[in-house]
């Protein structure tokens, strides 16, 4: 009985300390100009990881269009300037993990032949 209760406390107090590891992941989207894009990404760790978003390797901030909560981003309207390369940080003391995806925005416009 002793024992058990040393392995259980050494459970305990070997989760008190972990890397982010992923539970959400962001996904490569492709969506027409004017819709709405919402991702979010979720990660676990001790302590509980804050998030940053980057878009084409720069800091990405709420505003305007662009809404940050956490680990979600939205944007409204998506525009074909909104196309390129996003990544979702999720980081504690211990390190950072790192989603990436591609937002390929379609173009509004139709081609008569």
């Amino acid at each position: 009985m002793f024992q058990g209760y040393i392995t259980h406390s050494y459970i305990s107090l070997f989760y008190l300390s972990a890397l982010p590891q992923w539970v959400r992941m962001i996904n490569d989207t492709q969506m027409d100009s004017g819709e709405k894009l919402q991702w979010e990404c979720k990660a676990i760790g001790r302590p509980r990881p804050t998030y940053r978003w980057i878009r084409n390797g720069l800091p990405l901030t709420s505003q305007g269009r662009v809404e940050i909560v956490n680990g979600e981003l939205t944007i409204n309207k998506v525009q074909q300037t909104d196309s390129g390369m996003y990544q979702c940080v999720a980081e504690n003391k211990y390190g950072d993990i790192y989603s990436n995806a591609e937002l390929k925005i379609l173009g509004g416009y139709c081609l008569y032949y």
